[in-house]
């Protein structure tokens, strides 16, 4: 991702990706959703109505940091691990299962 903040709605695959990529990330919650686990989890920057954008924009502009243990924390309980070996592991936990019913 070559952006330098990801501006996104909860539930959107990009925000995952700019996760993943550790890149700031504003959340669009116009209306107000509750129980945001990204918002929760103090992973992204809320943004609750439209006149707030820029500012937001702004704001993490400025504070170029980004709560990166955090994230890493976020990745590790949700992802696991980002290695291209999911489906690897998934077969394996199959084939343990099948074997075990034997």
């Amino acid at each position: 991702m070559n952006s330098d903040i990801i501006i996104t709605y909860s539930g959107a695959s990009s925000l995952v990706y700019a996760l993943m990529g550790k890149k700031p990330i504003i959340v669009c919650n116009f209306y107000n959703l509750k129980n945001d686990i990204f918002v929760d989890r103090k992973v992204v920057t809320e943004c609750k109505s439209e006149c707030e954008v820029i500012s937001k924009i702004f704001e993490l502009n400025k504070n170029k940091s980004i709560n990166e243990q955090s994230i890493n924390q976020f990745i590790e309980d949700y992802f696991y691990k980002l290695d291209g070996k999911a489906s690897e592991r998934i077969s394996n936990e199959i084939m343990k299962i099948i074997r075990n019913k034997k």
